[in-house]
């Protein structure tokens, strides 16, 4: 079953902050970090995404598009946990222009508020 999104609306800053590959010869990234500033919930944010899957986890257009988005470009940013028989989370830009849409999974999505508890729990 999954679980409810974490839902960041009015995006006010959007930005690939850091993207960190296996080996600088190896397209393969192993930790994408996000900026995100918003008003629903107000602040700033820094999402770091461990391991994302392709086509986002290599170096490429996908990459080159969530790097070229603007913040007015985006209506909102959902975060989303581990589905209770689910291997991945998942992070889903969803865009002003109609049926602009990007999807990251990964496994693990940190700095996402309130879901320290819940990353406690993951450990067990």
């Amino acid at each position: 079953m999954e679980k409810p999104p974490y839902i960041f609306q009015a995006i006010t800053h959007l930005s690939v902050k850091d993207v960190e590959k296996v080996d600088p010869r190896i397209d393969c990234i192993t930790k994408l970090t996000l900026e995100i500033g918003s008003d629903i919930p107000h602040g700033r944010y820094t999402l770091v995404l461990i391991k994302p899957f392709s086509p986002v986890g290599r170096a490429g257009k996908k990459l080159r598009i969530l790097k070229s988005l603007r913040a007015e470009d985006v209506e909102s940013i959902c975060a989303f946990p581990k589905p209770d028989n689910g291997k991945w989370e998942r992070l889903e830009i969803r865009g002003e222009i109609p049926d602009m849409s990007i999807i990251i999974r990964c496994e693990q999505i940190k700095g996402v508020p309130g879901w320290a508890e819940k990353e406690s729990q993951y450990l067990g």
